[in-house]
């Protein structure tokens, strides 16, 4: 899914299907249910010479959580790794 924000923004979602699971108690206490998770990349470039922002997020159907943030250079040369940054789920 692609999309503009304001004149020079653009955005793009890459969602997949069901790609993970966690094991949670039933409410009924017999057994354990299957919670599925989906996998969101979001991209956020814009068309002046910054670079671009990624971020790749979880999505369970009780919460939105956002895993990881990278900052691309526009080139996206193989030489030039990106700034991976800390593991949000780690900052407090």
């Amino acid at each position: 899914m692609r999309g503009k924000f304001g004149d020079d923004e653009e955005i793009k979602l890459e969602i997949t299907m069901f790609d993970g699971y966690e094991l949670c108690p039933k409410h009924d206490g017999d057994g354990e249910d299957v919670i599925l998770r989906l996998s969101v990349l979001v991209s956020i470039s814009k068309r002046d010479s910054s670079d671009d922002l990624e971020f790749v997020c979880s999505a369970w159907p009780d919460s939105f959580e956002v895993r990881h943030v990278y900052s691309l250079h526009r080139d996206r040369k193989l030489n030039r790794l990106p700034y991976l940054g800390p593991d949000i789920r780690e900052l407090k």
